[in-house]
């Protein structure tokens, strides 16, 4: 039966948005977390992810109405280090009266597909609501299923309700570069200068993203990229490759990435370190578990 009821439903890319899909994501994005909290940005947000360069947006379609039933979100966020970009799956909810039909699944299958192409791994975040103290424990056991662990010990997702005002005395965003920031840059993330110049190339050519420097003796002393792709719940804000010969050039570009955050809108900034050393001190360690499933491929 649930084969049958499967095959009346349709996996597709969003590509354009109409008002009957406005409507059918304000319908999901309330089952998401069981409220209104989204919807009332769902015109403009949607239509943002869509038309980004760094957003997938899938849904399953009942075609007997066109409805869209189940959704799930891949972004595409560019970083500076070795992988290049960091695979990110958000927004995948299904509406109720279509639950147990494996919607969840298909979309997840064609996500994970997409990224296996051009990465060594996939991250999710299962999210847990301090305000209540409720777990999403079935979509954590599900992810479990398909290959997910949480990261491990002593890596953590902080997040940053109040962001610089401000960009600290110091730094800058870098709009072009030279070979010695490339090696300054390079030294820094321990990576060789040939891949840190295509992928910070790659960054630069991003609408959603951004690298903030400070430098020191015309060499770059700390740096930070800081992405804002949009997802259909409105933003993906992370700071990534947050890394200084020191505590405070550390502390100062990574208020520089949530300055430029915060400046075209985002409501907070995530990232993920080791320990908290060198964050501000606005940030407090989140409950939410960062999940990551590494596709491990063969080279023919």
């Amino acid at each position: 039966m649930a084969g049958e009821a499967s095959s009346a439903y349709n996996l597709e890319v969003l590509e354009s948005v109409n008002e009957s899909d406005v409507q059918n994501f304000i319908h999901l994005l309330e089952a998401l977390d069981g409220d209104d909290r989204y919807t009332p940005g769902v015109p403009s947000s949607l239509r943002r992810a869509v038309d980004s360069e760094t957003t997938t947006v899938y849904v399953i379609r009942d075609s007997q109405d066109s409805s869209s039933v189940s959704t799930a979100t891949l972004s595409r966020l560019p970083v500076i280090s070795e992988r290049g970009r960091v695979f990110w799956i958000d927004d995948v909810v299904t509406v109720p009266r279509a639950l147990g039909h494996g919607f969840s699944k298909r979309t997840m299958d064609a996500m994970e597909d997409e990224a296996s192409r051009c990465s060594e791994r996939v991250l999710l975040t299962s999210g847990y609501e301090l305000s209540s103290g409720t777990e999403r424990t079935s979509a954590r056991a599900a992810y479990a299923k398909r290959g997910y662990e949480l990261f491990p010990n002593g890596l953590a997702v902080y997040r940053n309700n109040t962001l610089s005002a401000q960009r600290p005395e110091g730094t800058a965003t870098l709009f072009d570069y030279n070979d010695s920031d490339v090696e300054s840059i390079a030294d820094l993330l321990h990576e060789k200068p040939i891949n840190v110049e295509t992928n910070l190339q790659a960054v630069l050519n991003t609408t959603h993203a951004a690298v903030l420097v400070r430098k020191r003796n015309h060499a770059v002393a700390a740096v930070a990229v800081a992405n804002l792709t949009p997802i259909p719940t409105g933003f993906k804000p992370w700071i990534d490759d947050a890394v200084a010969g020191n505590t405070p050039d550390l502390q100062a570009v990574i208020g520089a990435a949530e300055h430029w955050i915060s400046d075209r809108g985002g409501p907070y900034a995530n990232m993920v370190r080791a320990t908290s050393e060198g964050l501000s001190e606005a940030y407090q360690q989140r409950s939410s578990g960062l999940f990551i499933k590494e596709f491990r491929r063969s080279y023919q």
